[in-house]
């Protein structure tokens, strides 16, 4: 299921991309 594998791919790096965001954030204020 290459689909699947994709979309599970997008969500983890959705999830990596907002929390390194969110820590990004707090450092700089």
């Amino acid at each position: 299921m290459p689909d699947a594998t994709a979309v599970l791919v997008l969500g983890i790096l959705s999830i990596l991309g907002a929390f390194c965001y969110g820590i990004v954030g707090l450092i700089l204020g």
